[in-house]
């Protein structure tokens, strides 16, 4: 399975999970710095996949694993911010556009990232259909919480390129889950900060929750949805990977329609569908030319004469040689 599937089933997988909290939570994320805590902790789960094939790897490969979950804790710990500052959840979806651009730039500056121009023409069309979605769902944007949105973006287009770098020095249980040790390193820092330390230990206030099993069972699936984006990363190009995200709050979007029977004028509908349009033809782009690519023959590959024609059509051939003569 190569990563634009992976990263395919992986999106969809988070963005169902996304509707489900919307259905499980009554105030999305009332609490960024215990959210990005849980999660960094959370992380830890990985260590049951160390049984199928932990290696060692070099002090670099460790550090630069260290700084890729730390970049990640850093940027989710924002994106949290921006919800919780948020009004509507366009804003957020914006890390849609802007995350892949950051990525795209680091991955330019750090692995000499060149896109293909069927690659370079999806990912303008999956940017532009998440800003399109973005801007359709958010009314008005307040100036903190764009801030709050870049920096997230930054964070994570860093995290995805360095996860990168450690997945090409390391296999990917190994990578993955010292990424993940990285991340509860970070946030086990909140806990030296008093006011933070309260916050996450005792968070107070009313239950946020519908529905605890179920949200704890929800947040397995994410977690599912979660390693196949590292792993779509390990195997493809980050920047297009990133830029996948899109579907995800497509689907939120819709289901939100569908689901939650949220209602919409005309003029987001038709946004929508454009939105939609970009959206499918990027990923009949990038699925097209991954399947072209994994089928296209080896240029270099060995040619035998003799072998690609018929014993009859050789025959002719040293007939008609002859009679030349």
């Amino acid at each position: 399975m190569n990563w634009f599937l992976i990263s395919l089933l992986a999106q969809f997988i988070l963005g169902t999970s996304a509707l489900a909290d919307k259905l499980l939570l009554k105030k999305s994320f009332p609490n960024p710095v215990g959210y990005t805590f849980w999660l960094g902790v959370l992380g830890l789960v990985s260590a049951v996949l160390l049984p199928f094939g932990f290696v060692s790897v070099s002090w670099q490969t460790l550090g630069m694993a260290f700084l890729a979950g730390g970049a990640f804790m850093c940027g989710m710990l924002f994106y949290f911010y921006a919800l919780f500052y948020s009004k509507a959840g366009g804003s957020i979806v914006s890390v849609s556009g802007f995350s892949p651009i950051a990525t795209l730039l680091f991955g330019v500056f750090f692995l000499g990232t060149v896109l293909q121009p069927y690659q370079m023409l999806s990912f303008v069309l999956l940017v532009c259909g998440g800003f399109l979605v973005a801007f359709l769902e958010e009314k008005n944007t307040r100036l903190q919480t764009l801030f709050f949105v870049l920096v997230a973006a930054g964070f994570l287009g860093a995290s995805n390129i360095f996860s990168k770098i450690v997945f090409e020095n390391a296999n990917f249980i190994t990578g993955f889950f010292w990424i993940k040790v990285g991340g509860a390193v970070l946030v086990a820092l909140f806990l030296l900060y008093a006011p933070w330390r309260r916050v996450i230990l005792s968070p107070g206030g009313e239950n946020q929750f519908r529905n605890k099993k179920l949200y704890i069972l929800n947040r397995a699936y994410a977690g599912v949805g979660s390693v196949l984006v590292f792993y779509a990363i390990s195997l493809g190009v980050p920047a297009l990977v990133d830029a996948m995200q899109s579907i995800r709050f497509f689907i939120v979007f819709m289901g939100g329609w569908f689901l939650l029977h949220a209602r919409f004028r005309l003029r987001t509908l038709m946004g929508e569908f454009i939105a939609f349009t970009f959206i499918s033809m990027a990923i009949l782009l990038l699925g097209g030319g991954a399947y072209l690519e994994h089928t296209a023959p080896d240029p270099n590959r060995p040619l035998e004469w003799g072998v690609t024609f018929s014993q009859k059509f050789s025959q002719e051939l040293s007939l008609s040689g002859s009679t030349a003569k």
